[in-house]
C-alpha cells in the first residue's frame, strides 16, 4: 500500500543519515618481552593535563630569534662582580626569566587566562618555571616574581630545582602561576614548541644559543643566536604581541637585566630584556650555515 511504501521510504532515509559506529582505536600489540610502565601519580597527571590543553586550548605558535650577544656580555660582566660580593653564579636562564617578567608588564596579553566570556589580565605576575624531574616535570611558581630582583629569582629557581629533585616541593608552591617559561637551552635544543600550562594563556620556549653566520651592515659575520618560542592560546594572544615583544628586545633601547645598569642583579626596576632582533619560522634559515653553526657552552642554563 500507498502507506507501507511511504513508510519504508522514510525508514530507509533515517538509517542513511544515521551516524556510523565510531571507529576503534588501532593500539600495537604489546609482546610478553615488551616493558609495561605503570604510571606514576605526577605522569597521570601530566597526561591530564596536557590532553586538556592540547583539546581545548586553540594552540598558535609565534617563534622569535634573538641575538643572544648582549646577554652573554651582561652576564659575564655581572658575574664578575656578583662572585665578589654574594658569591651567586647567574645562569643564563636567569636573566631570560627576569626579562620575561619585565615583557608582561609592556606586553600583557601574555600574562592573562580566557575565562568564558572575559580574559583576566593578571596584576602580578606569578612565574612558572619548568623543571625537569625523573619521572615528568614540575612547574612551581615564583609568586609576585615583578617584585623580585634578579639575585632573588636566581636563588628561588636554584631552591626549586634542589627541592625538585628531592621531591620536597610543596603543594603550594605549585599555585598562582599566570606564565611558564621552559628553556631546554641547556640541553643543546634549538627551538621547541612548548604545550600551554592551563589555565595560563602563553608558555615560552627558550632554545641554546648557537654561533652562527648572520648578515649585518651587508656583511657575513660571526653571530650569537638564541630561538624563542611563543606557545598561546589564540582566544588571549594574537601574532601582533610578538611584535611589542621584538620591540622590547632590541638591545640598543634595553638593558637585558631587566633593570637600570649597574644595579648588578639587586635593583627592583622592570625594564624589558631579552636582547634581539630578527623574526623566523622554526626550523628555517638554517641550511646552508649548519657546517657552521654550534652550541655555545655558557649558554647552559640553571634548570
Amino acid at each position: 500500500s500507498a502507506a507501507a511504501a511511504l513508510a519504508e521510504s522514510v525508514k530507509t532515509k533515517v538509517a542513511a543519515q544515521a551516524p556510523a559506529p565510531a571507529a576503534q582505536a588501532i593500539l600495537p600489540v604489546a609482546k610478553d618481552q615488551d616493558e609495561r610502565i605503570q604510571l606514576s601519580s605526577m605522569r597521570k597527571v601530566i597526561a591530564s593535563r596536557l590532553l586538556t590543553s592540547k583539546t581545548t586550548i586553540p594552540h598558535f605558535y609565534l617563534h622569535l630569534e634573538v641575538d643572544a650577544a648582549p646577554l652573554m656580555a651582561i652576564r659575564r660582566q655581572v658575574n664578575d662582580q656578583a662572585e665578589k660580593t654574594h658569591g651567586n653564579k647567574y645562569s643564563v636562564n636567569d636573566f631570560v626569566l627576569k626579562a620575561v617578567i619585565s615583557a608582561t608588564k609592556i606586553v600583557p596579553a601574555i600574562n592573562a587566562s580566557f575565562a568564558g566570556d572575559h580574559i583576566v589580565r593578571f596584576a602580578n605576575v606569578g612565574l612558572s618555571v619548568a623543571i625537569a624531574v625523573d619521572d615528568g616535570l614540575v612547574t612551581p611558581v615564583i609568586k609576585e616574581a615583578e617584585s623580585k630582583s634578579l639575585l632573588a629569582i636566581s636563588r628561588a629557581v636554584k631552591d626549586f630545582a634542589a627541592r625538585a629533585k628531592d621531591k620536597k616541593l610543596l603543594p603550594n608552591e605549585f599555585d598562582g602561576g599566570t606564565i611558564t617559561v621552559s628553556n631546554l637551552g641547556a640541553w643543546g635544543i634549538e627551538s621547541f614548541d612548548a604545550i600551554v600550562n592551563p589555565p595560563q594563556a602563553a608558555i615560552l620556549s627558550i632554545g641554546a644559543a648557537i654561533e652562527k653566520p648572520v648578515v649585518k651592515n651587508g656583511q657575513i659575520v660571526p653571530g650569537l643566536r638564541m630561538n624563542i618560542g611563543l606557545s598561546c592560546d589564540h582566544r588571549v594572544v594574537d601574532g601582533r604581541h610578538l611584535v611589542d615583544l621584538r620591540r622590547q628586545a632590541e638591545p640598543e633601547r634595553r638593558d637585558i637585566r631587566g633593570h637600570q645598569p649597574g644595579a648588578a642583579g639587586h635593583g627592583g626596576g622592570h625594564r624589558p630584556g631579552a636582547a634581539g632582533t630578527g623574526t623566523r619560522h622554526a626550523g628555517g634559515g638554517r641550511g646552508g650555515a649548519r657546517h657552521c653553526t654550534r652550541r655555545v657552552r655558557g649558554a647552559r642554563a640553571a634548570v
